[in-house]
């Protein structure tokens, strides 16, 4: 029986293994994916171009100009490139034969359009004939010629740099264009600016994701030799959990695709390409394969091995799959292993994972969560290590516990992503991470991109945290944030004395107080204003800063979470306490009042009452 009879799949899944995080995935550079798939004679995975109508628009434009497709390594600067080439009449073969590092096309009669698709591989000459281009294009209204360039960032700003442009001591593109690409002014109106960098989000996840399962090379499968014996297959598997609109799928789908917007919001960048290694991953994953990565081949060893389970799909979204030095390789897998899933957990779920297959109220949700699912819940792996710590064999005791901890943490994995609200409560699931208040995050941004109210227990949340930060002190104030100091010259932690205080929201007397709203990197922003302060000061709240706020204002010591986060709110004190100082000096003291007779001080409240206390001390003459 040939291999396509016996596996019909092989070909696409050793493609699509190419995609993944093997130490050799040159298939993963666009140059290579055409080819690749002409080898493995099967469809290239055709990736979503949001941004190509925008780019045809900007190329059409009466205006004229030039293009810039900006971003970092592996964003699809070059994929964007081709898809236009294609879009605007070129020939693909030209595309993908040509070694050319300028390609040109006329369109239109009476335009040429020239192409740089890495300007990395530019030489001196060519580099000087396209910044040229570049400037009669943008500069001096050339209009018989479009040029549209793939950069990184720094290596366009860094040739621009070194080029001068007739009395221009700082050359003008590279003027605006480092503005645009920092989203702090305005570009010319004649350089259309794409910067992929900014494009990765929740919906490109569920994009790459869709049409690698949906591929039409699956439909092979149904021939495949163990499906059709019924001995199952993880990559079939895997595949199906991902597969169709249930309720599984979609609430998979929807908590990775928070993990992976909260990780871009503490400043992870997670090009198209690490999307594509994430997705590869998750079907093909296993522990004891080569390279950490399923091929047909390796099927039927792993049936006989009975390790179907360690093909798991939740794992695999967690690079357990992987080597830890290929882990920090690719900054997707890095941002996913910083929450910790699997690592953390609760008492109820590892009294439920240990004792409730046996314990008579535990056993019926032990069933639902774990029974059920045989291949990676309740697998016979699973309860033969279970069973062996139950009747505590001392002789392998270290033994077993350390298989015992390692299948608990990935049962832990399985249950983050598939354990429902209606269980042990809404968002339970995130005590399995550790961004155990992210539900609360994501719904402040939610509220926030909706112009809706923030719900008074974040906001409670925030003010609390922050209070307990600059107090050093268990204060109960949620009403106001106090600015406090220690009154002395040290850096003491712990300051009773209140500066200011700022209301924790609008008042008739300060129209703005804690003012929350969304920056242009729509993370959320915090601005505290003081009485008449129209400037403010200015504090981004990323999801750790959140979490660590929240446990703060839990009763979690500052220094047991983040000492980083901890020294960013240090840094906001002394800012605030700067700004309080350059407003007195125009409108006077306010935590320290004199008359003739009286000192009067403004004490932090530690107890549950609100405000600040006064005490006077009376001054002998």
């Amino acid at each position: 029986m040939s291999e396509l009879q016996y596996k019909p799949s092989a070909r696409w899944i050793r493609y699509l293994r190419s995609y993944g995080p093997t130490p050799n995935n040159a298939v993963m550079f666009d140059e290579h994916v055409t080819k690749a798939a002409r080898l493995a004679k099967i469809d290239p995975i055709e990736l979503p171009i949001p941004l190509l109508p925008n780019i045809l628009e900007a190329v059409h434009a009466e205006g004229g100009g030039s293009i810039i497709i900006a971003g970092t390594a592996g964003d699809g600067k070059t994929y964007h490139c081709r898809a236009l080439w294609e879009a605007i009449g070129g020939d693909p073969s030209e595309w993908n034969d040509s070694h050319a590092a300028i390609k040109s096309l006329n369109i239109n009669n009476d335009k040429k359009i020239y192409f740089v698709k890495d300007l990395s591989e530019l030489n001196e000459q060519d580099g000087k004939f396209v910044l040229e281009l570049l400037e009669r294009s943008v500069l001096e209204n050339d209009n018989k010629h479009i040029l549209v360039i793939a950069a990184n960032h720094g290596q366009i700003l860094e040739r621009l740099r070194k080029r001068s442009y007739k009395e221009f001591s700082t050359h003008p593109i590279r003027e605006t264009l480092e503005q645009v690409f920092l989203q702090t002014g305005e570009g010319l109106s004649r350089l259309h600016v794409f910067d992929l960098s900014r494009s990765t989000h929740r919906k490109s996840l569920t994009d790459v994701l869709d049409i690698l399962i949906t591929h039409p090379e699956w439909e092979k499968c149904s021939n495949c030799y163990f499906q059709s014996s019924g001995k199952g297959c993880p990559i079939s598997e895997n595949r199906q959990r991902l597969l169709g609109a249930t309720f599984e799928s979609e609430q998979l789908r929807s908590r990775l695709s928070d993990l992976i917007d909260i990780a871009r919001l503490n400043g992870s960048h997670l090009p198209v390409r690490d999307v594509l290694a994430l997705c590869a991953n998750i079907l093909l994953g296993h522990a004891e394969v080569k390279d950490g990565l399923m091929r047909c081949d390796d099927i039927e060893k792993i049936l006989n091995d009975g390790t179907f389970s360690k093909g798991s799909l939740y794992d695999n979204i967690m690079a357990k799959n992987l080597p830890n030095q290929r882990v920090g390789e690719r900054p997707v897998f890095k941002a996913l292993s910083s929450f910790q899933i699997g690592e953390e957990t609760t008492n109820e779920i590892d009294g439920l994972l240990i004792y409730g297959r046996y314990d008579s109220e535990l056993s019926p949700i032990y069933e639902d969560l774990i029974e059920n699912d045989k291949q990676y819940g309740g697998s016979a792996y699973f309860k033969k290590a279970q069973e062996a710590y139950l009747e505590g064999d001392e002789y392998q005791k270290d033994n077993i516990n350390q298989k015992l901890i390692q299948l608990l943490e990935s049962q832990r994995r399985r249950l983050f992503f598939t354990l429902p609200d209606s269980g042990l409560g809404k968002n339970y699931f995130w005590n399995l991470s550790a961004y155990k208040y992210a539900a609360s995050y994501l719904d402040l941004i939610k509220n926030l991109k909706n112009n809706q109210p923030i719900p008074e227990d974040i906001r409670q949340l925030i003010t609390l945290g922050i209070n307990r930060i600059m107090t050093g002190i268990l204060v109960e104030e949620v009403e106001n944030i106090i600015v406090a100091t220690s009154g002395g010259f040290t850096e003491s932690k712990v300051s009773v004395l209140t500066k200011e205080e700022i209301p924790a929201r609008p008042t008739r007397r300060n129209t703005e107080g804690m003012l929350i709203r969304l920056n242009h990197n729509n993370r959320p922003l915090i601005d505290f204003h003081m009485e008449d302060d129209k400037d403010g000061v200015p504090f981004e709240l990323t999801p750790i800063r959140f979490e660590f706020l929240a446990r703060v204002a839990n009763g979690i010591l500052p220094n047991s979470f983040s000492s980083e986060c901890l020294e960013d709110l240090l840094a906001l004190k002394s800012k605030l306490l700067r700004r309080v100082e350059q407003i007195q000096l125009e409108f006077g003291d306010s935590y320290i009042a004199y008359n003739i007779n009286t000192l009067s001080l403004k004490f932090v409240n530690d107890g549950f009452s609100h405000g600040s206390k006064h005490i006077s001390v009376r001054l002998d003459k």
